[in-house]
């Protein structure tokens, strides 16, 4: 993240001479002796995920379970969430797997996990994963994210 200009200067700083830029945004860094050189990059797109989570009711249940069942997803997905010493969140171009989420959902009490799929963007369709392109950066928004439940 950051400024243009702040990606274009850790860009020339750790960048060999001689390398090709290439990418959709230009900025330029100074050199030592005042000399001007094109920095050319890329930003990711957003890449919007959808998940649908399918839980039977139990015993403990309530309708806030819903927002704790959201909750863990996103914190999950944002790299908050620390279960058994493994890492969450994700990167660019990384695979986004419905499999990642049981492990916190199934520390909850109130609910079985029926399935949970996900998806990417508004015309995927819902599977165990989702992969990214090569220039896509998963987006979580807590509305994307829906809970059927049924005792």
């Amino acid at each position: 993240g950051g400024t243009d200009q702040d990606i274009t200067d850790v860009i020339f700083t750790k960048a060999n001479f001689g390398v090709v830029f290439v990418g959709a945004i230009t900025g330029y860094g100074i050199d030592v002796r005042g000399n001007q050189h094109q920095i050319k990059f890329s930003r990711p797109a957003d890449a919007q995920i959808y998940i649908n989570v399918d839980v039977v009711e139990v015993a403990g249940w309530s309708l806030g379970k819903v927002q704790e069942i959201k909750d863990s997803i996103v914190s999950y997905f944002n790299g908050t969430q620390n279960i058994q010493g493994l890492e969450s969140g994700y990167e660019i171009a990384e695979t986004v797997r419905a499999s990642n989420y049981y492990a916190g959902l199934s520390k909850m009490t109130g609910f079985h996990i029926n399935s949970i799929e996900v998806k990417n963007g508004i015309g995927g369709t819902f599977a165990q994963s989702a992969q990214l392109n090569w220039n896509e950066y998963p987006v979580i928004d807590e509305a994307n994210i829906t809970v059927t439940h049924a005792p």
